[in-house]
Parts: C-alpha cells; structure tokens; sequence
C-alpha cells in the first residue's frame, strides 16, 4: 500500500496548504478537547489542533470477507473513506458465515494476539456487553455526546437521537458499539397476508375486512372451482414453518395485539402481560379452530415447511386463496408480478374482530451494534470520527451503493429517465434516487454492501425500488410494489412506539434466571396454541392450561421482563 500512502500524504499537504485561516477556524469547531478521550487510552498527537484530521493515521479494521465484494483494500468506497478521513485502511478478513466469524473472533479476543483497531461486525448486546465489561472493547459513552468528534451523530434529528442512544445503551448503563439504524418501515411489521385477485374476481368478491367476511370469501374458496381445473381441490388459506407463514399471527391480531418476536408478550399501561392468558386469545383460539374445522384453513399449516407451502402457491391457476408470507420468497415473480393489472396475489389488510379492532406485529427499528473501537486502538479519535461519519443518510447511501453520479444518482435529469412500477406511480409515489448500476448480492468492488454502521431513514412516499428504465416493457407491467398497499393498509394500524415492547436488555443474573423459565413457557405456548386450533385439545381445558402456565414460572417470568421493560 506503498503508492496509497504516498497519495493520502500529499492530499493531506495539499490540503492543509490551500486552507485559509477562515476555513481553518472552521475545522477548528471540529477539534477534539484533549479530555475527549479516556485517560486510560493512548491517542495520536496531531500536527496541527485546529484540525483533528491533518495528519494520516493507520487504522485496522476486522470484518467478515464476502463473496460480493471483490477485495477490501482496493474497493472504491475504501479509498473514498481513507480521503474522506485521511486514513490508511487495512483489513483482517473474518470468515463470512457469522457464526464462524464470531467463532473466529471469541478465539482472537482470549487469546491475548494484537486486536484490529476495529471490530466492524455485528453483535448482540450480550455479547458486545461481555466483551465491554473485560475491556475488549472501549467504553465509548463520553464520544457519543461530544459534537466535536461527533459531528453527524449529534446532528441526528432529536427525537430519533435520544431514541437511538437508549437503544444502545447496554445493561451496565455503558455504551461499546456505533450503531447501524436504517429506519424503513416495510420492515417493522413484517407478518403480512395475500390475497388471489384472480380468485377475488372471479367470485364476485371484494376484499374482506373483518373476521365474519373473511370465513365468507374463504368458503366461497372452498366450495367453488376458482382455478377452473374441474376438480373441488382448492384450499382457502395454508400456511408453513417459514418466516411470517405461521397463519395463527394474521389471525390472532384481530382479536388482541400478538407479536411472535417478543415472545407474545405486551405491554398494557406500562406493565407486563402475556398476551397467550388473556381472553381476547381464547376467543381467537376459538375463531381460528372453527376454520380449521370447517376446512378452511389447512391444518397443513401447522407441519408443513416454506418450499411445501410455495408449492401450494406457485401452480398455475392457483391452489391457495390466502396465503400468510413475511417476504416475496414465498411466490414467484409471475404470481406477484402486478395484481392490481395483471392479477395475482395482492395485499390483504389486517381484519377487524368481534370488537372493531385491528393490529399487526410490530418491531420497530432498533440500532444494531455494529461497529466497536478495541483495547489495542492507539488513534482511538480517529476511529470514532471513521464510524461517526456513516451517521447520515447520504454516506450510508455511499457506503451501501458506490460513488454518486455513477453507481446511483439524485439528480433530476438522471432520474427522467426511470419509472416506477404502475402501482407506485398511481399512488402518487416520488423516485428518492435510482440506482444506475445494480451491483447488490453480485460481485463488485465499489461498496461495501451493507457490512457497515449508519443512519438512514426512508422519505414517506419515496422510493427506490421497483424502479426501472424507461421501456415498452416496464411501462405495460413492472413489478407490483405492495409497499404502497403496505403504506395504506398496515402502517394507519400501527400502535405508537411507547405501546410496544421497543427492547428487553436483561442483566447476565437475570438471563441465568431466563435460562430455563423462558424457553418451556415460550415452547409449551406454541404447542398448546397449535392443540387448540386444530382441536387436539379442548377449549374447555382453558383453566388448566392458564394453571400449568402458572406451575412453570410465568409470574417470574414477567417479573424479570418487567425490570428489563423499565430500565429501558
């Protein structure tokens, strides 16, 4: 990296040479108190104070290899950021399968070998927690609320930034990572229901909005040929084992709120309940056991894995009315390709029970632990600035998709040229930017792909998907953006923020206390709620079943869950 070197000290003479003094006492509002960093860590000495970033430091970066990206040290976005920051990057390759890279990593931190400055890798907070508190990585609490050496975190909008800071302040009140947030609220509800517009059509039926049109339009399914094959072979609603099939979650949400990522538990003014004790969950039990029976919903639902569930779906002519997916995995292209104009599956809206409400499973954005600054850092300044320059959407656009002007763009004139899918376009949806080349899951060498912190939050009525070139073939299908249906049908359902379980940080005495309690309950619920619906086990052994929860700890269960709920 000989020639890099020689590069990055003449930019920074360059630089230093063309600043004026205004322009130096600018930068000088960018200097770094000498009190900024622990008195325990060594930082570099800088040649000229009034700017943190005139003399060229080494960083060293762990990060896991990707088959994506073709080499690290040459990457375009690499060199970016080393002019950016006037650093010299090097890399220590991780394996690229996460649990071999954090293998790899647990194996580096005890054996006592020299660390890489930095750790950009994802962690969950007990292990970035563990690895805090044995002073692996550096506790970084005093730079998050200093402007000076970082400038774009604190410039984040308020209300997001004290958001942000809770959510990454660990246990120990201690904060160890900078954080990835990349708000986009398509992923925030993920448990979402299809469905068949041809079916629809070809029955004369609108799209159901509560409980009692739902079990109509579904033996409408049942009993009609709907995929014209002369055979009584339709089934109205199947689900699978694969992420967001599980039927029971649609369902059970237009009786009570019931998220399966937080265990089924709630929150209800301020205090800790199981949503699976409650009664509104008996009488979805009851709803959802009635389709079973009748045959309406498959009980295949309940053992059947994705791949059988996407055979069911991908037939021509179709075998499935309504079909529960967290993902487009579940269809292929053709089957979701426009509904709106060419049919095909299309969104079905959360339905309204017995008492006139509605929900769906709701996560909001939480930052991940994305990048940490380690014991061996000797120019641990520099390293934050690194981090804290992802903190804005512009770089984390940089970072994620190359060089602006060439790899994506912005610029009105560039984006005439592409259109979005019919759907968006007659939502009066607006192109945020346009990719102008597509590298993502190719190999390439202009970006890093996402294996990085940041800030990012999506516009409303913005896009920058399904968006193609001008073309006879684009303007006749596209692809059917259920974004926009999202935006109309789920997200006015939406519970505020401070009526969810947001994050459940427990203590390491309080997880040894979960160990076991947690798993049984959390096991025994999905079992019993699968007996009920399809009738292996009676609802009239309700009480019993509330009294063998009681026997395996639910009380301290929602005890220690409550405390984690509070401290947050």
């Amino acid at each position: 990296m000989a020639d890099k070197n020689v590069q990055k000290k003449v930019f920074a003479a360059i630089l230093c040479a063309s600043m004026s003094a205004t322009a130096l006492a600018g930068c000088g509002n960018e200097a770094v108190p000498e009190s900024s960093a622990p008195a325990s860590q060594e930082t570099s000495q800088t040649v000229d104070n009034s700017d943190p970033l005139a003399e060229t430091v080494s960083l060293s970066i762990g990060m896991q290899s990707s088959p994506n990206i073709e080499d690290l040290e040459t990457n375009w976005f690499t060199t970016y950021l080393e002019k950016e920051l006037n650093v010299d990057l090097s890399f220590v390759l991780l394996p690229t399968n996460a649990t071999e890279a954090k293998t790899k990593w647990n194996l580096m931190a005890s054996s006592g070998e020299k660390l890489p400055d930095i750790l950009n890798m994802g962690l969950d907070e007990m292990s970035a927690t563990d690895y805090g508190s044995k002073g692996i990585f550096i506790d970084l609490t005093s730079y998050f609320s200093n402007p000076d050496i970082m400038p774009k975190f604190n410039n984040i909008p308020a209300e997001n930034l004290e958001y942000i800071r809770k959510c990454i302040t660990a246990s120990d009140g201690k904060m160890y990572a900078i954080p990835g947030y990349n708000r986009f609220e398509w992923n925030e509800a993920c448990y979402r229901t299809y469905i068949n517009l041809d079916w629809m059509n070809k029955a004369g039926v609108t799209a159901p909005t509560t409980t009692d049109e739902f079990y109509e339009v579904l033996k409408t399914f049942a009993t009609t040929d709907m995929n014209g094959n002369g055979k009584q072979d339709e089934i109205a609603m199947a689900g699978g084992s694969g992420w967001g099939q599980d039927p029971i979650v649609y369902l059970m949400n237009a009786f009570l709120y019931a998220n399966p990522d937080k265990a089924y538990l709630d929150v209800k003014d301020g205090k800790i309940i199981a949503s699976f004790t409650q009664p509104e969950w008996k009488n979805g039990l009851e709803y959802i056991n009635k389709l079973v029976s009748e045959g309406l919903l498959s009980p295949l639902s309940f053992t059947q894995d994705g791949t059988q569930l996407k055979s069911m779906v991908n037939v021509e002519g179709g075998m499935v009315g309504v079909v529960p997916a967290g993902s487009y995995s579940t269809f292929d292209t053709t089957i979701v390709s426009d509904p709106l104009h060419d049919g095909g599956y299309t969104l079905l809206a959360p339905l309204k029970g017995p008492e006139g409400k509605s929900y769906t499973p709701q996560n909001p954005t939480t930052p991940n632990w994305a990048m940490f600054i380690t014991k061996d850092c000797k120019n641990v300044d520099r390293a934050v600035r690194l981090g804290d320059w992802f903190m804005e959407r512009e770089s984390h656009i940089i970072a994620e998709r190359g060089e602006k002007g060439v790899d994506w763009s912005d610029d009105p004139e560039i984006m005439k040229d592409y259109i979005m899918s019919p759907t968006q376009e007659e939502a009066g949806y607006s192109i945020e930017f346009v990719e102008i080349n597509y590298y993502w899951g190719q190999p390439q060498n202009n970006n890093w792909q996402g294996t990085h912190p940041g800030y990012s939050t999506t516009l409303p009525k913005t896009t920058t998907s399904n968006i193609r070139k001008d073309s006879d073939a684009a303007k006749s299908g596209g692809i059917y953006s259920a974004g926009v249906d999202f935006d109309q049908m789920y997200v006015p359902v939406f519970r505020p923020t401070d009526e969810l379980i947001v994050k459940l940080s427990y203590t390491e005495d309080e997880t040894k206390k979960l160990a076991d309690i947690k798993t049984v309950i959390d096991e025994y619920v999905k079992e019993q709620t699968v007996a009920f619906a399809t009738g292996k086990r009676p609802l009239t052994d309700w009480d019993k079943y509330l009294a063998e929860l009681e026997n395996m700890g639910l009380p301290r269960y929602l005890e220690i869950t409550q405390a984690a709920y509070d401290r947050f």
